[in-house]
This record gives C-alpha cells, sequence and structure tokens, in this order.
C-alpha cells in the first residue's frame, strides 16, 4: 500500500500473471487497437485544449506507438513472489518485454517495543531475502509510525528508540541479512510536510543521524538515504495551506557531510477540485525543480539523487461532481518534463534515478488513480504507451528506473 504520509499528503490537499505474449505480437495488438480507436472515436482532450491546461504540452501532438528498449530477459518466477511488490513488478516487465526496474520501493514503520522486534525482523528479512532472489534492490522507506500512532521526534532525538532499532537492526543481522541484502533505506520521509505533526527542522538531523549510525552499525556497507519534498511548511506549520517551494537547506545543513548516501526529492502533480478556483501544478519544472534538490544533495555530500514522481489520470475518483481527469498527452508532457528535470541534475554531475509511484488509489480515501492499466489486467493503450515511452527515455538519457506499485 501506499505510504502513510504521502497518502495522507494529497488527501489533505483537496493481469493475471503467466507467460509473457511475444512483445511484437503485443504491441502489433497495440498499434491496431490505437488506430481503431482513432479511426472510431473523438479523444477526449483535443491538442489545442491539453496546450491551454499543460504548458508541457506545446511540442506533444499524439501518442506515438514505440518498441520497449527492453535489454535484459524478464526475472523468472517473480509472478508467484511472495512479495506483493515483486509480483507487481513482474506485471510491469510483462508489459515492457523483459526486466525495466533496479531497484522497487517498499514501506515500513518502526516496532513499538522490544518484544516487537523479532515479528518485525523476521517479516523484513524474509522480504529482504526475497527481494535478493530476484536480484532487485529495495528501497525501504521506514515511516516514524508504530502501533501507537506517530512517534515522538523530540523523544526520538534524544534516544528514546535507539534500544528498540539497536535490537531491530542486530536482528535482521542474525536473519542472514547483509549490507548487499539491505539496499537502500530512506527514514522521516517529507518530513518538511505537517504529516508527522508540526514541522521542525530542528529535530530532523538528530532523528536523521541516529538512525542511519545505528543502520551502518551493523550494516556499514548499505545505503542511507532521506526523502524530502519541493514543497516545505515554515517550521512549526500544521496548516496544509502554507507550502512554498524554498531552500531544503534547512533540514540538511546539520547532517553529517557523507553519513547519507542519496538524496530522495519528492515532487507530484496536483489539481483542486473540479469547480474550485485554484491553479494547478502540472509543471515539473516547479513540482520537481532541480536547483532544490542539487542544492540539498551537495550539501550532504551526496553524489546520487532518485527522484520520487508520477503523474496521475484522475483525482477526486470517487465524487463524480469533484472528478478531475488528464489526457494521456498531458501524462506523457509532464513526464517528458520530469525528465528534463533528470537531465538538469545529470548534466550537473549527480547520479540520477527516478522512481515512479504508479499505484491505482481511486478506491481509497485518498481517490487518485496514478497507475496507468488495470491492476492485473494490462491492455494495449495510450497510458500503456506513455508508460513504455518514458521509461524509453530514461533509458536513452542513462537514467536508473525504479518503481513503486502494490496490490
Amino acid at each position: 500500500m501506499l505510504g502513510f504520509a504521502f497518502c495522507m499528503f494529497l488527501f489533505s490537499l483537496l493481469f493475471a500473471h503467466g507467460a509473457a505474449p511475444g512483445l511484437a505480437a503485443y504491441h502489433k495488438q497495440l498499434t491496431a487497437d490505437k488506430a481503431s480507436a482513432r479511426k472510431n472515436s473523438s479523444p477526449k482532450t483535443t491538442a489545442s485544449q491539453a496546450k491551454k491546461t499543460n504548458p508541457l504540452t506545446a511540442s506533444v501532438n499524439q501518442i506515438t506507438p514505440v518498441t520497449p528498449r527492453s535489454i535484459a530477459q524478464a526475472h523468472v518466477g517473480m509472478a508467484q513472489s511472495s512479495s506483493l511488490v515483486l509480483r507487481k513488478l513482474a506485471e510491469y516487465e510483462k508489459v515492457y518485454g523483459g526486466a525495466l526496474a533496479s531497484h522497487a520501493m517498499l514501506f515500513t514503520n518502526i516496532p513499538t517495543t522490544q518484544s516487537d522486534v523479532p515479528a518485525a525482523a523476521a517479516d523484513m528479512a524474509g522480504t529482504l531475502q526475497e527481494f535478493a532472489h530476484y536480484g532487485v534492490q529495495p528501497l525501504v522507506v521506514m515511516e516514524p509510525t508504530n502501533e501507537r500512532g506517530v512517534v515522538d521526534f523530540r523523544s526520538y532525538s534524544q534516544g528514546a528508540y535507539d534500544s528498540i532499532l539497536d535490537a531491530y537492526y542486530q536482528s535482521l543481522q542474525q536473519r542472514g541479512v547483509t549490507s548487499a541484502s539491505m539496499g537502500t533505506w530512506a527514514y522521516f520521509p517529507e518530513a518538511n510536510h505537517p504529516e508527522w505533526g508540526p514541522t521542525n527542522p530542528a529535530d530532523f538531523a538528530p532523528n536523521i543521524t541516529r538512525t542511519v549510525n545505528l543502520q551502518k552499525k551493523y550494516f556499514p556497507g548499505s545505503q542511507a538515504s532521506i526523502l524530502l519534498d519541493s514543497q516545505s511548511y515554515p517550521a512549526g506549520s500544521t496548516d496544509w495551506g502554507g507550502g512554498s517551494y524554498v531552500s531544503l537547506l534547512p533540514y540538511v545543513k546539520d547532517i553529517p557531510v557523507g553519513l547519507i548516501d542519496s538524496f530522495g526529492y519528492q515532487g507530484f502533480p496536483w489539481a483542486p477540485a473540479a469547480g474550485v478556483n485554484q491553479a494547478s501544478s502540472y509543471n515539473p519544472a516547479q513540482y520537481l525543480a532541480s536547483s532544490l534538490a542539487s542544492e540539498a544533495a551537495r550539501q550532504l555530500g551526496a553524489h546520487s539523487i532518485w527522484l520520487n514522481t508520477g503523474t496521475f489520470g484522475r483525482m477526486y475518483a470517487q465524487n463524480a461532481s469533484q472528478q478531475v481527469s488528464v489526457s494521456p498527452l498531458q501524462r506523457q508532457a509532464m513526464l517528458t518534463g520530469v525528465v528534463q528535470q533528470a537531465r538538469n541534475l545529470q548534466t550537473s554531475g549527480f547520479n540520477i534515478s527516478v522512481n515512479l509511484f504508479s499505484e491505482d488509489k481511486s478506491a481509497t480515501s485518498e481517490g487518485t488513480d496514478w497507475s496507468y492499466w488495470k491492476a492485473g489486467a494490462p491492455v494495449p493503450s495510450d497510458n500503456t504507451m506513455v508508460f513504455i515511452d518514458f521509461v524509453n527515455k530514461l533509458v536513452d538519457n542513462h537514467i536508473d528506473f525504479w518503481l513503486f506499485d502494490s496490490f
């Protein structure tokens, strides 16, 4: 499921698994279906209309059929994995015709007490070993929550959870987890949002430093990361209406240089409910501006940046009078803009990856569909082609593709 922080952030702002068909046959069907659809129906959003709502569509006239750039065989048997995330990744490999994501994102939280550590560690160790079996690197996002709710950041910074996390990492090590199989762990995600309570940059650095030092104590070769949003809120804020695109240095300046291996930077498009007179945010040059990411990464001494982003097909999906939809044309334009922001960072000397969030959350309170096809049933469509085109652009620019989706 989607991490609690991101799910609540959006809410507040308001395939069958079997042998993959032959790639050539799949795309022959896709091209034929697209030609038939264009012949027999009118598009819901014309190119001129799209240009009015999204400035990035100016150079995009149609969703042109493309062939995947797959260079590696799909992971055999991954559709039957015990991990829901890996089973979902197998679906994407079926669409793309081969392996495509080096990393897959998953979420966890903090054990509540010492007695909860063995079960939590056993569950995570099994997941990490499953990822290692298929050669996929885990991107583990540990949210600052437990069974009692959100942890107290000030108590955390004073060591209240040190013994629990020390026992947790030690238990993972004892269960056979290695630095290599740990992958990358990101802590206190989106701490510049009031999701976990009043924002406070002063608590962020000591909490990150404590946690990463515990991780590295048992897994010195593992990777540590943080994830901040492009939009920050004033210190002490609990008001979701006060966000702005400002420097992230207050959150990273007191983290020891070199402690963090990669910087995670998040930005997503957003639209107000239908009929609400409020500006949409469809331009990655705004919601994923590369300058804020490069400034923060340089301060951390991190040479790698991963972008966490996606595009929605529908928002407010559970209320017909409020629902907002965007066309495949618009989604393609936004993803092309994401590639441009990634290239900006690449040109600045960073190793860049893009994590695509693409889960359908329309049936939840969030009411947003980030997917490119119906779960379990990928079929030829413009949205499917938008996804393939995006991955191709990343491959062409030597940008690593990562994924989050789950059943």
